[in-house]
C-alpha cells in the first residue's frame, strides 16, 4: 500500500502523542520487517499474525499495542478458492493438481491450507502436483480464474469483497483467525507503549476523526482494539500442524 495511504492515520496519531513518526513501508517482505522489530530498527510494525507469532518465538519481548478491527470484527477466515466449474468439492480434490499459495510468511494464504491438509493426514509438501507462490492474494485468486492453477489459498475478503474476482467457489475454509496487529520492539518503555495503544484505541469508523484518520474507507480497517497474545495461540498451533517455523 503506498505510503500516502498511511498518511491520515499517522497525522491523527502525531497530534494525539506529541511527537513526530517516521513511516517505512516493507511491502512483501515480510520476514525482513520481523527482522527490523525483532532487532530494534523500529520501534513499532503491523505484522500478520504468523509474523506476529515468530517475532515473539524470537524475541518474546514483542508486545501487542493493538490490533485491528474490520468489517469482520476482530478476525477473518481463510479460504481455498477453486473456479466455479472446478469438479473439485473439497481440498481432497485438489490432490496431484496445481496450487497457488501466497507467501511463506502468509497465515491464510499458506498455513491453512498446510495444515487441513496435515489434519487430515496428508503430507503438504506432497499432496499438490505443483505448487507456486503468487506473493499477493488478489494475485493468487486470478491465478485460479485464469486456469494457470486449480486452486488457492486466499483471505476471505478477496472473495467477500472484490466484485471483479467473481467466479471462485469456496471449498475449505479455516476457523476464525486474529486480525494483523501492531506490535512494538523489545525494550520499548511501557509508558510509550500505552500512549501509542490509548492513540489508536481512540481511532474509529464511529467519528468523523476516525473516519478521516483511516482514509474514508482507503484503509482496511473500521478501527483498533487491545489485542491479546492468548488470541494468537491457535495461529501458533495451525503453524506446528503446517510444519511451518
Amino acid at each position: 500500500m503506498p505510503e500516502r495511504e498511511y498518511r491520515p492515520l499517522l497525522d491523527a496519531l502525531e497530534a494525539r502523542l506529541g511527537t513526530q513518526i517516521a513511516l517505512s513501508v516493507a511491502g512483501e517482505d515480510y520476514e525482513a520487517l520481523v527482522d527490523r522489530l525483532v532487532d530494534g530498527e523500529v520501534d513499532l510494525a503491523i505484522l500478520h499474525p504468523f509474523m506476529l507469532v515468530r517475532a515473539r518465538r524470537r524475541a518474546p519481548g514483542v508486545e501487542i499495542v493493538a490490533s485491528f478491527l474490520t468489517r469482520g470484527g476482530t478476525t477473518y477466515r481463510g479460504y481455498v478458492v477453486v473456479r466455479d466449474a472446478d469438479p473439485a468439492r473439497r481440498i481432497d480434490d485438489l490432490r496431484g493438481r496445481r496450487f497457488a499459495y501466497v507467501d511463506a510468511a502468509s497465515t491464510s494464504g499458506y498455513l491453512v491450507p498446510r495444515a487441513i491438509l496435515a489434519r487430515a493426514g496428508h503430507d503438504p509438501d506432497a499432496f499438490f502436483g505443483e505448487t507456486v507462490f503468487a506473493g499477493k492474494h488478489r494475485s493468487a485468486a486470478e491465478l485460479v480464474l485464469a486456469g494457470e492453477v486449480d486452486g488457492a489459498a486466499v483471505v476471505d475478503e478477496v472473495v467477500r469483497d472484490v466484485d471483479d474476482l467473481a467466479g471462485l467457489r469456496v471449498i475449505a475454509k479455516s476457523d476464525p483467525i486474529p486480525n494483523s496487529a501492531v506490535a512494538a520492539r523489545p525494550g520499548l518503555p511501557p509508558a510509550e507503549v500505552a500512549a501509542v495503544r490509548a492513540a489508536l484505541l481512540a481511532i474509529s469508523t464511529r467519528t468523523d476523526e476516525g473516519r478521516a484518520a483511516l482514509g474514508h474507507g482507503r484503509l482496511p480497517w473500521h478501527g483498533f482494539g487491545p489485542g491479546r497474545i492468548e488470541d494468537y495461540e491457535h495461529v501458533a498451533a495451525l503453524a506446528a500442524d503446517a510444519g511451518a517455523r
